[in-house]
């Protein structure tokens, strides 16, 4: 699967989805590097309490097997970012690695929570006017449109006891799964796990295809035999934090 490490953050959308960007409102490491630090502050109201990653500027330890880890992007990023931020569609995404019946790779489950349900019907509507798209299942929708990417199989394609590397997403986007290589390290982000905060846009992708949404920024997974799962790295384009923890443009 390709992967995209740096991407542009300047708001250059098309007008094609210009009413998608009115939906949407609410690699590179970051700062000093894949700086995670997580909190339980501010929990999401979950069955299982999550761990926060919202971009921080001192080190995380892995979460757990069977533990939930939500990334979001902090609001002073956003405030700081302004108008670049205001279209970016996804609030957050939860995460928890998946058992495989093979030690060949690893896996996790993906959740993505949007906005708004607005953004959201927005992004589906749009797929459905896109060639090749527009019979993609909605899962199929989100998993292309926020992480990496490439062809979205069905959930019902995955072979838990033989898996092939890629994405799978369930037809209502409920559930997606992405298999890939186990990591080596928590700091390892090999493994095309790429989570990102997508608003609507054009950009060329690694085969100079066109694709229609760009990142505001994106977090990479490390996920480990163990079943640990961890943000290896992040790009936040242009911001990056200074030595106290605020937001610059660099």
């Amino acid at each position: 699967m390709p992967r995209r490490k740096t991407l542009p953050t300047a708001l250059t959308t098309a007008t094609a989805v210009t009413a998608l960007m009115l939906a949407g409102c609410s690699s590179s490491p970051t700062g000093e590097g894949a700086n995670g630090s997580g909190s339980n502050e501010g929990k999401p109201s979950q069955e299982q309490s999550a761990t926060i990653y919202d971009f921080p500027l001192n080190g995380m330890e892995p979460v757990g097997k069977g533990e939930q880890l939500t990334v979001v992007l902090p609001d002073d990023l956003k405030q700081a970012a302004g108008e670049e931020a205001s279209s970016v569609v996804v609030e957050s995404f939860t995460v928890s690695s998946h058992e495989l019946q093979t030690a060949e790779y690893c896996a996790v489950d993906i959740s993505v929570e949007f906005v708004s349900d607005d953004a959201r019907t927005a992004l589906l509507d749009f797929y459905d006017t896109l060639e090749n798209h527009e019979n993609d299942t909605d899962g199929q929708k989100v998993a292309h449109a926020t992480l990496y990417r490439g062809e979205i199989a069905t959930l019902d394609e995955l072979d838990e006891a033989a898996p092939e590397e890629g994405i799978y997403a369930a037809d209502d986007g409920s559930q997606i799964v992405q298999v890939a290589d186990c990591a080596s390290s928590p700091h390892d982000d090999d493994a095309d796990i790429t989570l990102g905060f997508s608003y609507p846009g054009t950009r060329n992708s690694i085969s100079d295809s066109h694709e229609i949404y760009k990142d505001f920024a994106t977090a990479n997974l490390a996920v480990m035999t163990d079943g640990s799962v961890s943000v290896a790295s992040t790009d936040t384009g242009d911001w990056t934090r200074d030595s106290s923890g605020n937001w610059i443009k660099d």
